[in-house]
């Protein structure tokens, strides 16, 4: 077949606007109109939330943020603009909150996010002149001066406690605080200089099992790295092994894997380094070539192709010859690295790491095999190649190769581990094109990478692509199949991935839409305006809430959402 394109099963195009987000695990989808915000239940569609707001406030929204898709916690969602943060609790209508003033004299904040237990929204100040811890349960503050990085990179909680270790330099050295959640207050536990032989700290990540806490320099100071307990003794530093970094230039990007075994460093030439956490030394040395030949491989890559036989269908013909891996099929000329700007800010280097959440695969399931995790990659070197890799405890071997005519800019694993979501640059000469595709890598040896259409969006600008968190798919049906969420500034929609209807649902055992929701979902409502008269909301009226720094804590009414269950709220 020279091409194909995906076939979905997907919803109405809904109208939606700058801001619209699904929630953490996908049962809501969140929109903030004219003078209102409006949450649909992605299950049925249905409209089951609308608050009205302030139109001026409306209009200079700058953040819509959702809390983390943990059914223990309360799904609550915040909107913002540069001087007021409001909330609401999506289980309970009678519960809101409002912080004001959050401006300082040196402009806006640099990033606001909720904490894992959604009780508690951070607040960076502009040129992180501190960091706002606020209590959504009583309205206490704590404030912390010097945070050296704003957002993810300066800040990670633990994955099952919830401490938060925060990266500080209030002078000359570089610190680490951990903060106690779980009272709401962050009181601080334990402070300590940054060691190692670390000079200018770039980031702080726990690892996934919550034993090991990594810090990494900046490649300036030579980016080595230090691993630490979870009560803050230092335990390893690794500075490129005995032949040091590829570059010189250290560390660009670090990952831990899904079970906290492997600590994947990638560097600002072209090798990620796997670390066993046994030892924290290397356990084997993945390198990006320029020129693959499967023949000199063992085992074998899948080497898949991008080709431009439709202007919006592409196909992924499997080649077996020796093909250059950031060279486009339709051209002669050979483009041996992407040569980097001189204006350019950006390191070279290793800028994807993704491991797949899952370690085990279907392979292997029923097998003396190894456990599998897949690991993802990306060179700025080659930018239109995507490398997958597959890390046992034994050994790790190059998977894939997918070679696409744009470089590519972002991947995601879905819930599962099966599917990958690969989002590429578009086409300067075609804005059209959406670069958005999905590989299942369960079918090894199937048909490559799929493109995901773009049916019932009006071609202008560019559509955004992402997953649905996993609710979204799992009270659809038992298959588990995932969903994504499309989204272009002016209208949203949701669909299925690879063949929905075809031999893969028939594998995954059948359709995931059933009875009413399946009727409804699939319906093209020729107007989709909202029914105030249901919500009881004027589209005409501004928010009468009081906007001031005061919790609204009412008698707890949880209202249960459709195709969502979950533990009460407990505040």
């Amino acid at each position: 077949m020279d091409h194909r394109a995906m076939e979905l099963s997907m919803s109405s195009v809904f109208k939606s606007s700058p801001h619209c987000l699904p929630s953490s695990d996908g049962a809501f989808v969140a929109t903030v109109y004219v003078s209102s915000l409006v949450i649909r239940a992605t299950a049925s569609l249905d409209t089951i939330r609308s608050i009205r707001l302030d139109p001026a406030f409306c209009a200079r929204v700058t953040t819509l943020r959702w809390s983390p898709g943990d059914t223990r916690q309360p799904s609550r969602i915040l909107v913002a603009d540069n001087d007021t943060i409001r909330v609401w609790d999506i289980d309970n209508p009678k519960w809101s909150a409002a912080i004001t003033s959050i401006s300082t004299a040196l402009g806006p904040p640099s990033a606001i996010h909720f904490s894992p237990d959604a009780r508690s929204v951070l607040i960076h100040s502009a040129f992180n002149l501190h960091l706002k811890l606020h209590s959504l349960q009583d309205g206490h503050t704590v404030t912390i001066p010097s945070p050296k990085c704003p957002g993810p990179a300066g800040t990670t909680f633990h994955p099952r406690t919830g401490h938060l270790a925060l990266l500080t330099r209030p002078s000359s050295k570089d610190l680490i605080s951990l903060h106690e959640a779980s009272t709401g207050r962050w009181a601080m536990v334990k402070c300590w200089d940054v060691g190692g032989g670390t000079v200018d700290v770039k980031g702080v990540k726990w690892s996934a099992c919550g034993r090991w806490l990594l810090v990494w320099d900046s490649v300036a100071a030579g980016g080595s790295l230090s691993v630490y307990t979870a009560d803050g003794a230092l335990y390893r530093t690794y500075d490129g092994g005995r032949e040091g970094w590829g570059s010189g230039l250290g560390a660009r990007l670090v990952e831990w894997s899904p079970c906290g075994q492997r600590l994947a460093v990638g560097d600002c030439d072209k090798t990620v380094t796997l670390l066993s956490t046994s030892t924290f030394s290397p356990q084997a040395y993945l390198t990006h070539p320029i020129t693959l030949k499967p023949s000199t491989l063992s085992p074998s890559p899948s080497i898949w192709t991008e080709s431009a036989e439709h202007t919006f269908t592409l196909a992924f013909p499997l080649s077996t010859d020796g093909i250059q891996p950031d060279q486009r099929p339709s051209l002669p000329i050979h483009l041996l690295t992407a040569a980097p700007q001189a204006t350019s800010t950006t390191l070279p280097g290793i800028d994807i790491l993704s491991f797949s959440p899952t370690s085990i695969h279907p392979t292997t399931v029923d097998s003396e095999a190894s456990p599998e995790t897949l690991l993802a990659t990306h060179s700025t070197h080659t930018p239109t190649t995507l490398f997958i890799w597959s890390v046992t405890p034994a050994r790790a071997s190059l998977r894939d190769v997918l070679v696409f005519w744009d470089p590519v800019r972002s991947v995601r694993w879905d819930h599962s581990g099966r599917w990958l979501l690969i989002r590429c640059a578009p086409k300067v000469e075609d804005q059209k094109w959406r670069g958005a595709y999905v590989l299942d890598t369960w079918e090894t040896g199937g048909e490559g990478p799929e493109a995901v259409t773009t049916e019932g969006f009006d071609g202008v600008g560019s559509v955004d692509v992402q997953w649905l968190g996993q609710d979204a798919y799992d009270s659809r049906d038992s298959s588990k199949v995932p969903w994504l969420f499309l989204d272009d500034g002016k209208h949203f929609s949701i669909r299925t991935v690879p063949s929905v209807g075809g031999d893969a649902m028939d594998a995954a055992g059948g359709d995931p839409l059933n009875g009413a929701e399946r009727h409804h979902l699939l319906h093209r409502f020729e107007d989709d305006e909202i029914d105030w008269q249901d919500t009881g909301d004027d589209p005409n009226m501004a928010d009468g809430d009081d906007h001031d720094d005061t919790f609204h804590h009412l008698h707890q009414r949880h209202v249960q959402p459709p195709g969502r269950t979950r533990v009460p709220t407990v505040s």
